[in-house]
């Protein structure tokens, strides 16, 4: 599901007045790429600014005095002219835009702050004042909290399974004979294409460069990969894990619905709406298979191995694993700090556009220009 996207080119004398014209648009759901902002330390600045200009859905030129001197705002509005991109002009002041930009349909964002003398030329900062604390005030701090984080989550759940569930041989035990004359069928263990079919059925629509096709080649496999046959040679246990990651495809898929209906998204074509629409119908369809497999398999009897008595509380008290729950536990926590940094600016960006009718005025306006 494509997000709306804007690039601004400003001269660094007016970042104030542009900052709250920025911070609008993000309330109102739109990416928004700023040079100080959202170049990386270590970053190629121009080929950054490059790639964004090629990305981008808009760009906003906020003109000004200033802007009308600097040599990086009209490099920046050239390139995105040769490249066929629509352009805003946004006035901060009375300064004549030039005569390419002039036959554009203008917005006017008057400064709120007295105008500043141009610097002629005046070199593209790699850092504005105060700039390294908004990177790492949370919007810069998700991305490098969320992978280490990912690490320990995984590290200690290998260490929970290799302490509290060893390797062990395998009790001998001697069934009786089953009473029937024909062999039970077959049980296959659940194919890994299965499980992974489901979880991209629920990862795929929120991805950047899904298309009609994709949505529809992952609808297809799904009625073809578990339909009523192939889930009648499925145990238990492989039943309960597919229910498991159907169920949460379907919650991802729902929330992406959400979305849409909040206006906080829209698919690119009609037809990836649709495409979506029959996956989710698709993913409705194969749970209630899974749903009646599991149900039908329930009614069985099967000849199974009794589970072993659990440890006594004396020999639990001495078994292993202490230290991996608790580092599993602090990877846990790790892993939510960063989760919820990453989701707390989306979701505070929601609630704004919700909250704050200014915010969609503004974006209307720059997508309707």
């Amino acid at each position: 599901m494509a997000r709306r996207s804007v690039f601004i080119s400003y001269a660094r004398q007016d970042r104030d007045d542009v900052e709250a014209s920025a911070e609008l648009l993000r309330a109102g759901g739109v990416r928004v790429f700023i040079d100080v902002l959202d170049i990386e330390f270590g970053e190629r600045w121009q080929d950054a600014l490059r790639l964004a200009l090629e990305k981008c859905e808009r760009v906003m030129v906020f003109w000004s005095i200033a802007a009308r001197a600097s040599r990086w705002v009209d490099a920046e509005w050239r390139y995105a002219m040769s490249l066929g991109k629509k352009i805003v002009p946004t006035l901060l002041d009375d300064t004549p835009l030039p005569e390419e930009l002039g036959a554009l349909q203008a917005l006017v964002r008057k400064r709120r702050t007295p105008a500043v003398a141009p610097e002629p030329n005046a070199p593209r900062p790699t850092e504005a004042p105060g700039g390294a604390a908004r990177r790492w005030g949370g919007r810069r701090l998700a991305p490098y909290a969320a992978i280490p984080a990912a690490v320990a989550l995984g590290v200690g759940a290998y260490s929970w399974m290799a302490t509290t569930h060893p390797p062990q041989a395998p009790p001998e035990v001697v069934l009786p004979a089953p009473a029937q004359t024909s062999p039970a069928p077959p049980v296959d263990s659940t194919p890994l294409s299965a499980l992974a079919l489901l979880r991209r059925a629920g990862e795929l629509p929120v991805e950047h460069d899904s298309t009609a096709h994709g949505l529809d080649d992952t609808t297809r496999q799904l009625r073809h990969t578990l339909d009523e046959s192939r889930l009648g040679r499925y145990g238990r246990a492989d039943l309960d894990e597919l229910a498991t990651a159907a169920h949460a495809a379907l919650a991802r898929n729902e929330e992406v619905q959400r979305a849409l209906d909040a206006g906080l998204g829209r698919f690119d074509t009609p037809d990836e709406a649709r495409a979506f629409k029959d996956l989710v119908n698709e993913l409705v369809a194969t749970s209630a298979r899974i749903e009646a497999a599991r149900h039908r398999l329930g009614d069985r009897r099967p000849d199974v191995v009794p589970p072993l008595p659990p440890a006594s509380a004396a020999e639990a008290d001495v078994m292993p694993g202490g230290a991996a729950r608790a580092a599993w536990l602090a990877a846990a926590l790790l892993a939510l700090i960063g989760l919820t940094l990453a989701a707390g600016k989306a979701l505070r960006r929601g609630v704004m556009a919700r909250r704050d009718p200014e915010a969609a005025r503004f974006v209307a306006q720059v997508f309707s220009v």
